[in-house]
């Protein structure tokens, strides 16, 4: 009996701990984009959770460890969405653009992460200068799955002839640049519409012009289908 009370207390204990964590990994996240994190403050992560700053202290010993966190955990995700995303047997531009797309959707989704993420503004050039072991791990694997689907296509004729490693770099810092400026602009323009020319601008950049073209025509064609669909 005292061993079954011990264990529910211990039990009762984990779920506790478990719910101040995620109330501080939220709070911090909110405090964390609007502040940066030099400027943020324990009493303002504290006070956005609704907890007193000691209670916060006994589940992280200052704010590193709980940005640490908060990127481990969103990285986490942010990979195991992007490689849900890919469809075995696909053409590789097809599963780049799902890749990519899951990307962009799961940031766009989570407004404040993304804010903290274009703060690493040269990690994701080079990876390795993440601060945390679990956020490099997830940008070598998600650069790994990138450049072998270039690889694919550069030996398909469907992208153009580069090194790889710098496809995935150069489009990185095109994704960078248009996240950045959509959130400066006050993520005003629909999401859709913002992942569709990011789409566009990813196959006019590193397809093959002939892939473009066909690209083009095959869209419009589309296009005039559904016109004359409509106008009958």
């Amino acid at each position: 009996m005292a061993r079954t009370r011990n264990q529910g207390r211990a039990s009762a204990a984990r779920a506790k701990h478990e719910l101040y964590e995620d109330l501080i990994i939220g709070a911090a996240e909110r405090v964390f984009a609007e502040r940066s994190f030099d400027s943020a403050k324990i009493q303002e992560i504290a006070q956005e959770a609704g907890l007193a700053p000691g209670t916060l202290y006994k589940i992280f010993p200052g704010k590193a460890e709980i940005f640490r966190t908060i990127h481990e955990r969103r990285s986490r995700d942010l990979l195991a969405a992007c490689e849900a995303a890919l469809v075995a047997g696909a053409p590789p531009l097809a599963r780049l653009l799902a890749f990519v797309a899951a990307y962009l959707e799961f940031l766009v989704a989570h407004p404040d992460y993304l804010r903290m993420h274009l703060g690493d503004a040269s990690a994701w050039g080079f990876g390795e200068r993440f601060e945390s072991h679990v956020q490099a791990r997830a940008w070598r694997r998600g650069h790994e799955v990138e450049v072998g689907l270039f690889e694919e296509g550069i030996e398909d004729g469907v992208f153009v002839r580069r090194d790889p490693s710098l496809l995935v770099r150069m489009m990185a810092a095109i994704q960078q640049v248009q996240l950045a400026h959509w959130v400066e602009q006050g993520m005003e323009q629909a999401p859709e519409t913002l992942l569709a020319g990011m789409r566009e601008d990813l196959v006019r950049s590193f397809c093959q012009p002939a892939v473009v073209r066909w690209l083009s025509e095959r869209s419009a064609a589309a296009e005039s289908a559904g016109e004359e669909s409509t106008d009958a």
